[in-house]
């Protein structure tokens, strides 16, 4: 338990510090760079809010709001 906790705590500063590093970072090589992909389901019962977000998130206006947040498309919506 005190571990998970720790962890937690962890992840939160390292996420709260993660912009003001950001002008001392380095870079990877490209090899051991990694990244994510992220995948959108709705799943059978979900209820309406839950459609229309997942509509929103792959509207023109969702992609935008994912760049700002450092989020990459590959394929932007038409």
């Amino acid at each position: 338990m005190m571990r998970a906790r720790l962890s937690a705590a962890l992840a939160v500063f390292a996420i709260m510090t993660a912009p003001a590093m950001a002008s001392t970072a380095r870079r990877l090589p490209a090899v051991l760079a990694v990244g994510a992909d992220y995948g959108l389901t709705v799943m059978n019962g979900a209820s309406v809010p839950a459609h229309r977000f997942a509509l929103f998130i792959l509207s023109a206006e969702g992609y935008r709001t994912l760049a700002k947040h450092g989020f990459a498309a590959r394929a932007l919506p038409q």
